[in-house]
């Protein structure tokens, strides 16, 4: 595989026609990461969010070509009276470059600066997650997280998933699968990787399939993550591993 380039983008930072080229150049990578999204369904979750603020981090490779991106909107809200700062993003990447764990050293980098501006302010991320993978990264490497295999969320957790879910006008639901939700958006995957998660013994993988059966017809996991510090501070010291253990070998 090439080498991998980031650029991190401001959106408000940008003219309109800065805006129009962007988004050409991120749909064209849309339609050979997903399926069946509109051009004005990808303008509403990426560069029209309605966000306070979204950061777009692109991924090239050696050729200057856009392999992959990473969309972080911060929503400052105020539910059951109190402020929160909500976090959503969009992620895509080339099958090529999946796996891999620079999404999360940014992700993890906007919530820390958000966490000491706001010290005491509830912050979460709230997420549709359309592939299996995706959340086995986020799952590994995050010490909370919900749904979780090994941790069942409380009735106020549920209560305020449900509560967020309705900022954003989640569908309802099926009464089976109360964590999955229509979505539109397809992952487009290979045979390799759906073979993958067929056969696969990663317990978070086979979790999210359990969860959200329908995942290939465009349906989402709803997945919730409250970052206090001490699920930032933990969730960074595994991600720094990871740093350090690929630097020695």
């Amino acid at each position: 595989m090439d080498r991998v380039t980031s650029k991190r983008i401001l959106l408000a930072d940008l003219t309109p026609e800065e805006v129009k080229d962007l988004e050409q150049d991120l749909y064209r990578l849309f339609d050979r990461i997903f399926g069946n999204v509109s051009f004005e369904t990808f303008q509403h979750y990426v560069t029209h969010s309605g966000a306070e603020k979204t950061t777009i981090m692109l991924y090239k490779n050696t050729a200057d070509e856009t392999v992959g991106f990473f969309a972080f909107h911060v929503f400052h809200k105020v539910i059951r009276g109190k402020k929160m700062i909500i976090f959503r993003g969009q992620l895509g990447l080339l099958e090529a470059y999946r796996r891999k764990k620079a999404n999360m050293y940014f992700g993890l980098f906007q919530v820390l600066r958000y966490r000491l501006m706001y010290p005491f302010r509830p912050l979460y991320c709230i997420l549709t997650i359309i592939s299996p993978s995706m959340y086995a990264v986020l799952a590994k490497n995050l010490l909370r997280i919900i749904p979780r295999y090994n941790r069942t969320a409380s009735t106020q957790q549920m209560a305020l998933i449900k509560e967020i879910g309705e900022e954003w006008d989640f569908e309802e639901s099926e009464e089976e699968h109360p964590w999955a939700t229509p979505v539109g958006w397809i992952s487009v995957s290979s045979e390799k990787e759906r073979e993958y998660w067929r056969t696969t013994k990663n317990l978070h993988v086979r979790y999210y399939q359990k969860l959200n059966p329908n995942f290939a017809s465009g349906v989402g996991l709803i997945t919730l993550v409250p970052f206090s510090w001490a699920n930032i501070f933990l969730s960074s010291f595994k991600v720094l591993y990871y740093i350090i253990k690929k630097k020695i070998k």
